[in-house]
């Protein structure tokens, strides 16, 4: 909905609206209303496609140009996985080096 009126202040709007323009007149500036609000809402839609249109335009090349990279980034993921087991293993072998022995205390 274009305007969020409560019923209350939509029946105020009117009467306002029947005291300006009067009775005969009213009915042409409520045609009149509805033509602009129709005039607005449709040339907002038109903008809405265009700009949906155009990121959907400007988004293909991209993904066009990524595909090769994502294609080539599982080769190199399966190819690395044992260097980064390795690498893993490696880290947790020094950690247990350097962490301190749990040593007696003398105060028994």
């Amino acid at each position: 909905m274009l305007f969020d009126v409560s019923p209350s202040e939509l029946i105020v709007i009117l009467l306002v609206a029947l005291i300006v323009f009067g009775p005969k007149r009213l009915p042409e500036m409520a045609r009149k209303l509805s033509s602009i609000v129709r005039d607005i809402q449709s040339t907002a839609g038109d903008l809405q496609r265009g700009l949906e249109k155009e990121v959907r335009e400007l988004s293909e090349p991209i993904k066009d140009a990524t595909k090769p990279l994502r294609d080539l980034s599982k080769p190199i993921k399966k190819a690395t996985r044992p260097l980064r087991e390795l690498s893993n293993e490696s880290i947790m072998d020094a950690r247990k080096r350097t962490e301190p022995k749990d040593e007696p205390s003398g105060d028994e």
